[in-house]
């Protein structure tokens, strides 16, 4: 299977629905199921936003216990 290394919180935002869509500038073949793995980085800022803020509460997460790859 495929994965793509995505930022929080923008990778748990995926992973519960609340984003739809992940662009990139680099073109791709792939379609169909692509596994999510959380980086290490967490966009605080992001994470301040209403929207952002709420989407993530609505699921039992805050800016500080997002899954990342941290060890």
């Amino acid at each position: 299977m495929k994965a793509i290394t995505i930022i929080q919180p923008w990778a748990t935002l995926i992973a519960i629905g609340a984003k739809q869509y992940e662009t990139r500038s680099w073109p791709t073949k792939h379609r169909g199921e692509i596994a999510i793995h959380a980086g290490k980085k967490i966009d605080k800022d992001a994470c301040k936003y209403p929207e952002i803020r709420a989407a993530l509460e609505q699921h039992g997460y805050t800016v500080d216990n997002l899954p990342t790859a941290r060890l």
